[in-house]
This record gives C-alpha cells, structure tokens and sequence, in this order.
C-alpha cells in the first residue's frame, strides 16, 4: 500500500502507485461478492485451495498480497476477506491522502475496471504533491492496459523510468570501455 505508507513516510522522495489503491474493500466486493455471495464457505475455500495448488505463481500472488497487508498469509482464506472485515481495515482516507506531498506518478490501466480507475482519479485529486501526474495505460497507445502492465511489463518500465528520469535529472552519459 504505497499511499498508505506515502501519508506517513516523509523520507520518501516519490512514489509510483500501480494502481493507487485507496480502499481494497471496495476492490474486492466489486470482484468477488457475487461468488462469495452465492457459493457455500467451505466449498468457496476448497475451490480457491484447490485452484492456488495448480496454479504456484497465482498463490504466491495471494500470499503477497496478505503478507504486504500484514496479515498471517499461511491459514488465511479467502472468506476470512469478507468474514473477519479484514479488507475494511485497508483504506486510505481523504486525510491521509492529502498527507501525500511528495512527487508521485499514479499508474492505471484504462481496462482495470471502474472501482480502479475511480481510486486512480482520487488519488491524483486527492494528494497534495505538487508534482504529481496520472497515466492511464491504452491498449492502443501503450500496447497494454491491463493491472499492473501484466501484459506488457516493459511499457510500463519505460513510462516509471523515464519520469523518474526527469524527475532526478537523469542524464546517461556512456561510459568508454577501458583502454587496454
């Protein structure tokens, strides 16, 4: 949760959220009520067991995501999301946004869907920085724009490196081989 940490961490000289995220409850019950609404507990946890033992890249992602909000990721099912409130628990408020002064670039993709891109938008609205921008990813323009640019990581590399870039100053001057 980078705004997160952003509203409190004055040491930080930027920030590239990807995607801003400001409240994960809204994220996860805009994907996955109707599922966990309709599908009994047990069945809902065996079936996400199930597939994350099929899948190693998706359930060290589920993992991460509970460890990055620190929670005990090893027994943790997906229900307790919903069940333990523990998703409320994971927001950024209108304060503490404007807490955020330092230089940020927010990162969307235009086909993440609309709870996403509406965090984006906030965000950006939201931060007191200065220099702050909003680049929303077209699958026309960028060739990607999907979470995360999961489907073209490069562009995204290209757009976070060449603002980081400008933002220091960054100039690279090749350095000459060593004469022999």
């Amino acid at each position: 949760m980078t705004t997160k940490v952003a509203a409190y961490e004055k040491r930080l000289k930027a920030i590239i959220p990807n995607s801003p995220l400001l409240n994960w409850w809204a994220v996860g019950d805009a994907y996955y009520r109707q599922i966990v609404n309709r599908v009994p507990r047990f069945l809902l946890n065996k079936l996400v067991n199930w597939k994350l033992s099929k899948t190693p890249v998706k359930a060290s992602m589920f993992k991460y995501a509970w460890w990055t909000l620190g929670w005990e990721h090893d027994n943790l099912k997906l229900t307790d999301w919903y069940d333990k409130d523990l998703a409320k628990k994971c927001r950024v408020s209108k304060e503490e946004l404007r807490n955020i002064t330092c230089p940020a670039l927010g990162l969307i993709g235009e086909n993440e869907g609309k709870v996403l891109v509406d965090q984006a938008k906030e965000f950006y609205e939201g931060i007191s920085s200065k220099n702050k921008k909003l680049y929303t990813f077209t699958l026309e323009k960028d060739g990607t724009s999907d979470h995360c640019q999961i489907d073209n990581r490069t562009r995204g590399n290209q757009v976070m490196f060449d603002w980081l870039d400008d933002l220091f100053d960054y100039k690279y001057e090749p350095v000459p081989p060593p004469s022999s």
